[in-house]
């Protein structure tokens, strides 16, 4: 994420929602080594709860 400061968009009625859908490539998946599957899972993790740490957000996984 980046460092500069976003003024949010807050609704005067009702909640926004925005709903994001991925895949894996499994092929892709099958190639990358153990150290770079464990890698690339931290990383997801770390941005899961930077993103859960943002006051008024939720994100279900």
């Amino acid at each position: 994420m980046s460092n500069q400061e976003v003024t949010p968009l807050v609704p005067r009625e009702g909640w926004h929602v925005m709903h994001l859908f991925y895949h894996v490539d499994h092929a892709q998946w099958s190639l990358y080594s153990d150290e770079e599957k464990r890698q690339a899972k931290t990383r997801l993790t770390e941005l899961v709860q930077e993103i859960r740490a943002t006051p008024d957000t939720h994100l279900l996984i």
